[in-house]
Protein backbone atom coordinates (compact mmCIF):
# COMPACT_ATOMS: atom_id res chain seq x y z
CA UNK A 1 0.00 0.00 0.00
CA UNK A 2 1.41 3.38 -1.05
CA UNK A 3 0.49 6.44 0.96
CA UNK A 4 0.67 9.74 -0.87
CA UNK A 5 1.73 12.34 1.66
CA UNK A 6 1.30 15.78 0.23
CA UNK A 7 3.28 18.44 2.01
CA UNK A 8 2.34 22.06 1.78
CA UNK A 9 5.27 24.08 0.51
CA UNK A 10 5.81 27.37 2.28
CA UNK A 11 6.46 30.30 -0.03
CA UNK A 12 6.58 33.09 2.51
CA UNK A 13 8.49 32.54 5.71
CA UNK A 14 7.32 34.88 8.45
CA UNK A 15 9.27 35.72 11.58
CA UNK A 16 7.93 34.78 14.99
CA UNK A 17 6.15 37.49 16.97
CA UNK A 18 9.11 37.73 19.37
CA UNK A 19 11.57 38.48 16.56
CA UNK A 20 9.15 40.87 14.90
CA UNK A 21 8.93 42.87 18.13
CA UNK A 22 12.69 43.19 18.60
CA UNK A 23 13.30 43.91 14.90
CA UNK A 24 10.60 46.58 15.00
CA UNK A 25 12.08 48.15 18.13
CA UNK A 26 15.56 48.20 16.56
CA UNK A 27 14.33 49.70 13.32
CA UNK A 28 12.33 52.42 15.09
CA UNK A 29 15.32 53.28 17.26
CA UNK A 30 17.58 53.65 14.21
CA UNK A 31 15.02 55.03 11.81
CA UNK A 32 17.06 58.11 10.91
CA UNK A 33 20.54 56.60 11.25
CA UNK A 34 22.86 56.79 8.22
CA UNK A 35 23.63 53.53 6.46
CA UNK A 36 27.21 53.11 7.77
CA UNK A 37 26.22 53.71 11.39
CA UNK A 38 23.07 51.58 10.92
CA UNK A 39 25.27 48.66 9.83
CA UNK A 40 27.50 49.09 12.89
CA UNK A 41 24.46 49.18 15.19
CA UNK A 42 23.09 46.13 13.38
CA UNK A 43 26.26 44.15 14.08
CA UNK A 44 25.99 45.10 17.76
CA UNK A 45 22.32 44.13 17.76
CA UNK A 46 23.18 40.69 16.33
CA UNK A 47 25.56 40.06 19.23
CA UNK A 48 23.12 41.36 21.88
CA UNK A 49 20.25 39.23 20.55
CA UNK A 50 22.22 36.12 19.60
CA UNK A 51 20.04 33.76 21.63
CA UNK A 52 16.75 34.92 20.05
CA UNK A 53 18.30 34.97 16.57
CA UNK A 54 19.65 31.43 16.96
CA UNK A 55 16.23 30.23 18.12
CA UNK A 56 14.55 31.91 15.13
CA UNK A 57 17.18 30.51 12.77
CA UNK A 58 16.48 26.97 14.00
CA UNK A 59 12.73 27.51 13.61
CA UNK A 60 12.98 28.82 10.04
CA UNK A 61 15.44 26.12 8.97
CA UNK A 62 13.09 23.48 10.38
CA UNK A 63 10.30 24.95 8.24
CA UNK A 64 12.49 24.64 5.15
CA UNK A 65 13.87 28.17 4.69
CA UNK A 66 17.00 27.98 2.55
CA UNK A 67 18.18 31.59 2.46
CA UNK A 68 20.38 33.68 4.73
CA UNK A 69 18.23 34.36 7.78
CA UNK A 70 20.35 37.21 9.16
CA UNK A 71 20.19 38.92 5.78
CA UNK A 72 16.41 38.43 5.73
CA UNK A 73 16.21 40.04 9.18
CA UNK A 74 18.44 42.92 8.12
CA UNK A 75 16.38 43.66 5.03
CA UNK A 76 13.14 43.47 7.02
CA UNK A 77 14.46 45.85 9.68
CA UNK A 78 16.09 48.26 7.23
CA UNK A 79 13.49 48.41 4.48
CA UNK A 80 10.18 47.32 6.01
CA UNK A 81 9.93 47.92 9.74
CA UNK A 82 11.78 51.24 9.53
CA UNK A 83 9.22 52.65 7.10
CA UNK A 84 6.17 51.10 8.74
CA UNK A 85 4.04 53.73 10.47
CA UNK A 86 1.73 53.37 13.43
CA UNK A 87 -0.85 55.86 12.20
CA UNK A 88 -4.01 54.46 10.74
CA UNK A 89 -4.93 55.67 7.29
CA UNK A 90 -8.46 56.81 6.69
CA UNK A 91 -10.05 54.27 4.34
CA UNK A 92 -10.82 55.67 0.93
CA UNK A 93 -14.44 56.63 0.51
CA UNK A 94 -16.12 54.16 -1.76
CA UNK A 95 -18.20 55.29 -4.62
CA UNK A 96 -21.89 54.54 -4.67
CA UNK A 97 -22.50 51.23 -6.42
CA UNK A 98 -24.61 51.32 -9.54
CA UNK A 99 -25.56 48.01 -11.10
CA UNK A 100 -25.84 47.46 -14.82
CA UNK A 101 -29.45 47.06 -15.94
CA UNK A 102 -30.84 43.50 -15.82
CA UNK A 103 -31.84 43.65 -19.52
CA UNK A 104 -28.25 44.18 -20.65
CA UNK A 105 -26.99 41.46 -18.28
CA UNK A 106 -29.51 39.00 -19.71
CA UNK A 107 -28.41 39.97 -23.22
CA UNK A 108 -24.79 39.36 -22.23
CA UNK A 109 -25.66 35.91 -20.86
CA UNK A 110 -27.49 34.95 -24.04
CA UNK A 111 -24.64 36.25 -26.21
CA UNK A 112 -22.08 34.28 -24.21
CA UNK A 113 -24.14 31.07 -24.35
CA UNK A 114 -24.54 31.36 -28.13
CA UNK A 115 -20.90 32.16 -28.90
CA UNK A 116 -18.75 30.43 -26.30
CA UNK A 117 -18.25 27.30 -28.42
CA UNK A 118 -16.88 29.15 -31.46
CA UNK A 119 -13.16 28.66 -32.11
CA UNK A 120 -11.92 32.24 -31.77
CA UNK A 121 -14.15 33.19 -28.84
CA UNK A 122 -12.55 34.92 -25.87
CA UNK A 123 -14.00 37.41 -23.38
CA UNK A 124 -12.34 40.28 -25.25
CA UNK A 125 -13.49 39.12 -28.72
CA UNK A 126 -16.92 38.31 -27.33
CA UNK A 127 -17.30 41.77 -25.85
CA UNK A 128 -16.25 43.43 -29.12
CA UNK A 129 -18.86 41.38 -30.95
CA UNK A 130 -21.47 42.07 -28.26
CA UNK A 131 -20.77 45.82 -28.50
CA UNK A 132 -21.48 45.78 -32.24
CA UNK A 133 -24.64 43.66 -31.98
CA UNK A 134 -26.12 45.47 -29.00
CA UNK A 135 -24.87 49.00 -29.67
CA UNK A 136 -28.31 50.55 -29.13
CA UNK A 137 -28.81 48.76 -25.79
CA UNK A 138 -25.34 49.85 -24.64
CA UNK A 139 -26.06 53.46 -25.61
CA UNK A 140 -29.28 53.40 -23.57
CA UNK A 141 -27.32 52.03 -20.60
CA UNK A 142 -24.69 54.76 -20.98
CA UNK A 143 -27.45 57.39 -21.03
CA UNK A 144 -29.02 55.91 -17.88
CA UNK A 145 -25.67 55.92 -16.10
CA UNK A 146 -24.97 59.53 -17.06
CA UNK A 147 -28.34 60.58 -15.68
CA UNK A 148 -28.01 58.77 -12.36
CA UNK A 149 -24.27 58.89 -11.58
CA UNK A 150 -21.26 61.12 -11.92
CA UNK A 151 -19.30 58.46 -13.85
CA UNK A 152 -17.35 59.60 -16.88
CA UNK A 153 -18.09 58.07 -20.27
CA UNK A 154 -14.88 56.02 -20.07
CA UNK A 155 -15.78 54.72 -16.61
CA UNK A 156 -19.23 53.68 -17.84
CA UNK A 157 -17.76 51.85 -20.83
CA UNK A 158 -15.25 50.10 -18.57
CA UNK A 159 -18.03 49.05 -16.19
CA UNK A 160 -20.05 47.52 -19.03
CA UNK A 161 -16.97 45.74 -20.37
CA UNK A 162 -16.06 44.46 -16.90
CA UNK A 163 -19.64 43.24 -16.41
CA UNK A 164 -19.46 41.30 -19.68
CA UNK A 165 -16.16 39.66 -18.73
CA UNK A 166 -17.51 38.88 -15.27
CA UNK A 167 -20.59 37.22 -16.77
CA UNK A 168 -18.27 35.19 -19.03
CA UNK A 169 -16.21 33.92 -16.10
CA UNK A 170 -19.34 33.15 -14.08
CA UNK A 171 -20.72 31.18 -17.02
CA UNK A 172 -17.51 29.19 -17.52
CA UNK A 173 -17.15 28.51 -13.79
CA UNK A 174 -20.76 27.29 -13.50
CA UNK A 175 -20.61 25.13 -16.65
CA UNK A 176 -17.34 23.29 -16.04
Amino acid sequence: MIINMQTDKIYRFKFSNEIVEILDAFSKLHKHTCQKEYKEKWDEWLIENKEEIDKETERLLALGYEGNIKEKMYKSARYYFRKKTEEKKEPAKRREYKAVDREIIDSMDIHIQRNIDTDDYSPANGFDNFSKLYEELINIEIKNFKESTDFSLEEIKQKIKKTYKNRYFQYTRNNN
